[in-house]
């Protein structure tokens, strides 16, 4: 009896591990933390920490300073004779999908390189432009910056009028009648801890992702076509009622900004964000054609709201529409943030403007966004180099009688026809709508797996009698390996029924 249970309980392990795998498979990895519980700002990054986030499209290493700052340590004093230049921000300041070299804001210092201009990233991901504020405020003027660009993105209208972002509580300003703020932030309470599980686990990443959807119902907005998520409703004509309140609030802050930066020497600078569907012409989230909407209306009420505060306005967007016109991809295809290309432009565009403005001096000559394309061979380059080296080494170590070429062309061959395919699949995603390209991996992977299935239904009587005989006769310890040798004969099978999935299947031994 002892030894049935445990058979059943190794059996539980084994398909917990299975949904785990798969899941890790289709992109549902546990990512580390970039940000912590934070009193004052809801959450803020955690000083003196590395870490490193994988998704689809980006690996991205985050180096956090003891300040709490991406980038190197930094003194509050700044030099004499330094000019300081503060960015202040979301993720796109952050730098949420590219590496720091690669950085818009490390772009801008680069250019004025030589030039005694210290360059500081206050970005937080998830950030609107109350946090913004309070950081600025409480924090970023320690810095003693000279220009301090504040940069606004189309969904700061929404959660600056929230007390919470997803799953988060937030600080929120309320604007009385008398046009005063007044700061809301004693709901703003550290939450309980998490399970392990839930943190490091791709099954509890799963479940932490469900509850988020489910989160998200309760920033549906009330629109003339019907029910719309919160963010996107701010790129409609007529706006909704919450979000007229919400753009209220942000051009009482952005007036307060402006202030707090003149009052301190600092001249105000606002970079306005344009959104993917505006550059690319992606679509928008969750609208339709029946919505009347304009993809630029946020970003052009932020510039008349912050020029009427006596912000100097930079806009990139012309910049960027005539890259994308060339046939430029500037945001990732699935993600909404400026790739490298797109940090490019708007770093070009950024010191350029300030140049204008005399606000920093001129840019040392670079070589701009062509320097792009002519780059080294990429990694996967390599990577596929080594495997073919590698297999081909040990396939002609195993068949010695066999012409060492011989055996190096056909794994090459089989390298090649396989590397085709997913460069082929790779192009075929990037060229769909994100909503539908992001699930053209998965449904093939999904698609093998019926297919395997399918193959095998008629030997499953065969294996769960031999499973049955195990659990049966207690060698409950045995089950892990005789899972491991089943799993290897049926892909076997497979293979040799079809030789379309053949080479799918024998790449991975």
């Amino acid at each position: 009896m002892i030894s049935r249970l445990l058979g059943y309980l190794v059996t539980f392990v084994l398909l917990v591990l299975l949904f785990e795998g798969v899941l890790r498979l289709v992109g549902c990895s546990p990512q580390p933390p970039v940000v912590q519980f934070d009193a004052d700002y809801g959450w803020a990054k955690i000083p003196s920490k590395m870490t490193k986030r994988s998704l689809s499209e980006f690996t991205v290493e985050t180096k956090v300073n003891a300040k709490g700052l991406r980038g190197a340590e930094l003194d509050y004093v700044k030099k004499p004779g330094t000019k300081r230049v503060l960015f202040v921000g979301d993720s796109f300041v952050q730098g949420f999908a590219v590496a720091e070299k690669d950085l818009f804001v490390t772009e801008f210092a680069k250019e004025l390189a030589g030039a005694n201009v210290e360059v500081v990233n206050g970005g937080t991901e998830g950030w609107s432009t109350d946090q913004e504020f309070l950081w600025f405020e409480n924090e970023g003027l320690k810095y003693q910056p000279d220009v301090v660009v504040l940069c606004a993105y189309e969904n700061d209208v929404f959660w600056s009028g929230r007390e919470y972002y997803t799953d988060r509580a937030k600080p929120r300003f309320e604007l009385g009648a008398n046009g005063h703020l007044t700061l809301k932030k004693d709901h703003v309470v550290k939450p309980a801890d998490a399970p392990w599980w839930k943190d490091h686990t791709a099954i509890g990443n799963f479940a932490k992702i469900r509850e988020t959807i489910d989160l998200a119902k309760r920033d549906l907005v009330a629109t003339d076509a019907g029910e719309v998520y919160g963010e996107a409703a701010v790129v409609l004509r007529n706006q909704p009622v919450e979000l007229e309140q919400a753009w209220s609030v942000v051009g009482a802050l952005l007036a307060e900004f402006a202030k707090l930066a003149k009052s301190n020497g600092a001249t105000p600078v606002l970079l306005t964000i344009p959104s993917k569907t505006e550059i690319h012409g992606d679509a928008p989230l969750g609208l339709t054609s029946a919505h009347d909407f304009d993809p630029a209306l946020p970003r052009t009420r932020y510039a008349q709201l912050a020029q009427a505060a006596g912000f100097l306005v930079v806009d990139p967007s012309a910049a960027l529409k005539a890259e994308a016109a060339k046939g430029e991809r500037l945001y990732f295809s699935k993600d909404f943030h400026w790739n490298v290309a797109g940090n490019r432009v708007v770093a070009d565009v950024l010191e350029t403007e300030l140049n204008k403005a005399g606000l920093v001096p001129p840019a040392a000559p670079h070589a701009g966004l062509e320097a792009l394309h002519t780059k080294s061979v990429p990694t996967w380059v390599f990577v596929v180099a080594g495997l073919w080296l590698l297999l081909g080494t040990l396939y002609w170590r195993s068949y010695p009688e066999e012409n060492p070429i011989t055996s190096y062309l056909k794994v090459g061959a089989l390298i090649a026809v396989m590397t085709a395919i997913f460069l082929g699949i790779g192009k075929l995603a990037g060229s769909l709508p994100p909503a539908i390209g992001g699930w053209v991996f998965k449904g093939i992977f999904i698609a093998l797996i019926v297919f395997v299935i399918v193959k095998v239904a008629k030997r499953m009587s065969v294996i769960s009698e031999l499973y049955g005989t195990f659990l049966r006769r207690g060698h409950w310890y045995m089950l892990p390996l005789l899972v491991v040798m089943l799993a290897i004969g049926m892909l076997l099978v497979v293979a040799a029924s079809s030789p379309f999935v053949a080479p799918f299947i024998y790449t991975l031994f």
